[in-house]
């Protein structure tokens, strides 16, 4: 109370001998004195010092008046940011997402606060590029993020007391997608040994995050030619012969990797039929009888003749 060291008729007085008012707030708005001479300081008051100027009237005779001021010291309420540590719950780095909130066990004033009562800031993104923390306190990580775990570092300072502000870490786990290469089996179209040739990509039933993707998010490799020699995989995927390979059925294996995650890999087989190289076979002859076929009176022509062939 005010009163304390108030007197009226040179002795202290009781609070309901006189009637208070606030004359004067010194920027303490919505400061009011009570009954008992007690200040009241409402919620949500910046912190400063502030010089309230009352007034106390006699209640017996009202013109009989005087003022004071009151110095008033209004501090910051305690705010605590606690660490967090999402590692139960990653992130598909493809995809992106979201955490819970940070706030959870933060608090001001030593209780847990609506998300209103602080703003929020990452300080440091601890390599997790584009991370933000919204009003709620929830951690967003961007699509094509690469598989990690990263520490952020996020501020919280009170609304009402903007240099009223603490720190503390959020771990976070982001996990590469599920990289999924299937087997493939072109036996159904065999490739000419003599020419070589490509087959259809191995890509079409192969799948990132659960669907199909474009060439360029993997890097593709043979992983074991299966006696295939100088076998290799185009960016597309299709499987390369090259030309002179023995007829023979080939079990290839491939490898496939997330760009954005290079050790996010998976293999599988393609099976490639290459049909033996084409051959001509027969005899130069004299045909005699002019019928077409080496027989009869028809006799062998010899060596030295060159034999073409024509579609």
């Amino acid at each position: 109370t005010v009163y304390g060291n108030d007197t009226l008729n040179g002795a202290a007085f009781l609070p309901a001998a006189v009637a208070g008012s606030i004359t004067a707030d010194g920027g303490l708005t919505g400061v009011t004195i009570n009954a008992s001479g007690t200040l009241t300081i409402p919620a949500g008051t910046a912190v400063n010092t502030y010089t309230v100027t009352y007034r106390i009237c006699e209640v017996l005779n009202p013109a009989n008046c005087n003022t004071a001021d009151a110095i008033v010291a209004v501090n910051a309420a305690t705010i605590v940011a606690s660490d967090d540590d999402f590692s139960a719950s990653p992130v598909n780095g493809l995809a992106g997402g979201v955490t819970a909130t940070v706030f959870t066990n933060d608090l001001l004033n030593g209780v847990a606060f609506a998300p209103g009562a602080v703003v929020a800031t990452i300080t440091a993104d601890g390599g997790l590029t584009g991370a933000a923390v919204d009003g709620n306190g929830l951690l967003t990580i961007p699509p094509g993020t690469t598989a990690n775990t990263y520490v952020v570092t996020y501020r919280i300072c009170e609304l009402a007391n903007a240099a009223n502000c603490d720190t503390a870490n959020a771990t976070i786990v982001v996990t590469p997608p599920a990289l999924v290469a299937s087997n493939d089996d072109f036996s159904a179209a065999p490739v000419n040994g003599l020419a070589g040739g490509a087959t259809a990509t191995v890509f079409t039933n192969d799948t990132l995050n659960g669907v199909a993707f474009a060439p360029a998010t993997v890097t593709a490799s043979i992983a074991a030619n299966g006696g295939l020699a100088g076998v290799s995989i185009a960016a597309n995927g299709t499987l390369t012969i090259p030309a002179g390979t023995p007829g023979g059925a080939y079990t290839v294996t491939y490898q496939i990797c997330e760009v954005f995650n290079p050790a996010n890999c998976d293999t599988a087989d393609a099976i490639v039929v290459v049909a033996d190289a084409a051959a001509i076979e027969g005899t130069v002859f004299y045909d005699l009888d002019s019928n077409g076929l080496f027989g009869g009176g028809d006799t062998d022509a010899g060596a030295g003749y060159l034999v073409e062939l024509y579609d």
